[in-house]
């Protein structure tokens, strides 16, 4: 049996247009760092999490990372999976940074399963923020292993 989160803020619907913010067990509101991260996602579906994230950076005086996952590994060693990502990433902070230029924001590129790399992000920060449902499969897995809070912004 999976462990179930503490709360939901919201209840999360095909017809949901707020954020939904599911907080795990065990979650010690005392304990901030002042650190807010954003999933990245290479279908396009970030716009909305990044935002998020920029106004709770913003509300909260903290810093944003946004960070990208490629699952797994490049087919080739040689393969520029990088620089792709890079401009991804660029492309989805569209503007974001000059509607709050007070935010400090720094990106990280990692491999890997995007929950595992995610939940090891969340033991040092505030909240978690990607893009589509709690129900997806990467929103299950993120409930099951997170540490803070977990805003999911669409794709409800």
């Amino acid at each position: 049996m999976s462990k179930q989160p503490a709360s939901v803020a919201t209840l999360d619907s095909p017809d949901a247009t707020a954020p939904v913010v599911v907080v795990p067990d065990g979650w010690d509101p005392t304990q901030v760092q002042g650190l807010i991260v954003v999933g990245v996602i290479a279908s396009g579906g970030s716009h909305e999490a990044i935002g998020y994230a920029f106004r709770a950076a913003a509300t909260r005086g903290g810093e944003l990372i946004l960070l990208y996952v490629l699952e797994g590994a490049p087919t080739r060693p040689d393969q520029p999976w990088y620089p792709a990502a890079r401009q991804l990433v660029t492309r989805a902070l569209d503007g974001w940074p000059d509607k709050f230029p007070d935010v400090t924001f720094r990106t990280h590129y990692r491999l890997g399963d995007p929950a595992d790399v995610l939940a090891r992000y969340s033991q040092v920060a505030d909240l978690v923020v990607v893009g589509g449902a709690s129900s997806t499969p990467l929103g299950k897995s993120l409930q099951e292993l997170s540490k803070c809070p977990i805003a999911f912004t669409g794709g409800h």
